[in-house]
């Protein structure tokens, strides 16, 4: 009875361990994509989700909270949600940033804690080089701009006009999780 008991103290431990290390919980089916939105982040999402889907179409709950990063990879991370064999709810905390924005409106559901700060700006990078190299890096950046824009747009209830124009105002634009709500980013607060 002992060794039972130990057993499945043993396997409750593992699960907790791969949950903290990994952001991964299959008992629950949550992923966690917590910090910079990169490429590790991309292929911890891609692998968590194919473990995930191996065998079960129930629902993937990912909980978001991201100062934003890279707009390829943010798009990367949206194109493996929508090519998912399962439902994919977007749950926001803390910040949903930048580059993060995108995920958290391309759940098939979206939900924000009410304590969630949603943030969109206009890109910002940094180069060197000639003239015409610079001049590649700016429209390359509008290119990831207007796509951000049509997939915002896609994914809430506001043109891409609106987006860009909330785009080049030059700031720092926080929306609340009521703004979301009424914007048609995300469906529900909690």
């Amino acid at each position: 009875m002992s060794s039972e008991r130990d057993l499945a103290i043993s396997l409750l431990e593992l699960r907790i361990n791969t949950a903290f290390e990994r952001g991964v919980d299959t008992s629950v089916r949550t992923v966690q994509l917590i910090g910079p939105v990169d490429s590790k982040m991309f292929r911890k999402f891609d692998a968590a989700l194919t473990m995930l889907e191996d065998g079960s179409r129930k629902a993937i709950t990912v909980r978001l909270n991201s100062e934003g990063g890279y707009p390829s990879e943010a798009l990367a991370i949206v194109g493996r949600m929508k090519a998912s064999t399962c439902q994919i709810i977007v749950e926001g905390y803390g910040q949903v940033s930048s580059a993060a924005t995108i995920i958290l409106a391309a759940g098939k559901k979206r939900r924000m804690s009410e304590f969630c700060q949603f943030m969109t700006h206009q890109s910002s990078y940094g180069a060197e080089g000639k003239h015409k190299d610079l001049r590649e890096v700016v429209e390359r950046a509008e290119v990831e701009e207007q796509i951000w824009a049509d997939c915002m747009a896609k994914f809430s209830n506001e043109t891409a006009t609106y987006w860009l124009d909330l785009h080049n105002t030059g700031k720092d634009n926080y929306l609340s999780a009521s703004e979301c709500l009424q914007l048609g980013v995300v469906d529900e607060i909690f």
